[in-house]
């Protein structure tokens, strides 16, 4: 067996993104589901700006041209806080919870859109923010199918979304 592994920066950011997922659905560390997420979605946003792709939402791609700098230095407070410590030893983060959710729907679709892959454990996520978040995206039917089915229970909606697809965890 070879100490080795042979990995491309694609497959690296989708097998961040599975596991920081794994992580969300049972919740696990928000740290780490942020630092697997984030890290997924920057390869992604490179990836994406190499094949000259449309901007992903975290880059600002509908933010009003005079909020961009705020916006960009407000959703990379917490990804720099949690890989760099060189300026600010003594700093505490007040994290937000919610920023997750986020960078997972961003990288998910960003990484559909780079591929055409319809990678099921990205499909599920979307789904569940859909129901986390009715207001932001354009489906309130899989919401209202999530809360009638699942009655808002994470764990149960992700083990049953992962069985109909024939996925293992």
């Amino acid at each position: 067996m070879s100490n080795q592994l042979k990995i491309g920066k694609l497959e690296a950011a989708k097998r961040q993104l599975e596991t920081a997922v794994i992580l969300y659905f049972n919740e696990k560390d928000p740290i780490s589901i942020h630092t697997l997420a984030a890290a997924a979605h920057h390869i992604i946003v490179d990836l994406n700006k190499k094949a000259g792709g449309q901007p992903l939402i975290l880059e600002g791609a509908i933010v009003k041209e005079e909020y961009k700098d705020e916006f960009r230095k407000m959703i990379r407070e917490a990804k720099n806080f949690l890989k760099h410590a060189d300026i600010d030893q003594d700093k505490v983060l007040d994290f937000n919870l919610v920023s997750n959710d986020y960078y997972l729907l961003d990288a998910c679709e960003g990484y559909e859109m780079l591929t055409g892959e319809k990678n099921p454990y990205f499909t599920i996520y979307r789904g569940w923010f859909h129901y986390m978040h009715p207001n932001i995206l354009s489906n309130p039917v899989s919401a209202q199918i999530i809360k009638n089915q699942f009655g808002g229970n994470k764990i149960e909606y992700f083990t049953s979304m992962l069985s109909a697809a024939g996925v293992l965890r």
